[in-house]
């Protein structure tokens, strides 16, 4: 066993920061803007998920023909009159907003 001991190297227990503070926000914040960009304008294509929740109908109830349907929004109701030749609404639909009630 050695006399003298080497000492040892002096332990750093912060980053570098001067390597890790090199990232750029341009790239994450281009892809945060696609990510809520996208989910916008697929709303604004598509609208969004509602779900029926009355109708009115003519003719007996196994042969029903829907005349209207209410169905549950995110921003209130809405009346939805099926276009002709469709017997039925389907129990969840996509319907556009009105972006004047909507949140952003």
């Amino acid at each position: 066993m050695p006399l003298s001991k080497r000492a040892r190297d002096d332990v750093r227990t912060t980053p570098m920061l001067d390597r890790t503070m090199r990232g750029r926000f341009g790239p994450a914040i281009l892809k945060v803007a696609a990510i809520f960009g996208g989910a916008y304008a697929a709303i604004a294509i598509y609208g969004l998920p509602t779900l029926k929740y009355d109708y009115v109908y003519h003719g007996r109830h196994d042969i029903r023909v829907e005349m209207s349907c209410r169905y549950i929004t995110f921003d209130g109701w809405k009346r939805v009159i099926p276009p002709v030749g469709v017997d039925r609404c389907p129990v969840i639909a996509f319907v556009r907003p009105s972006f004047v009630s909507f949140p952003f």
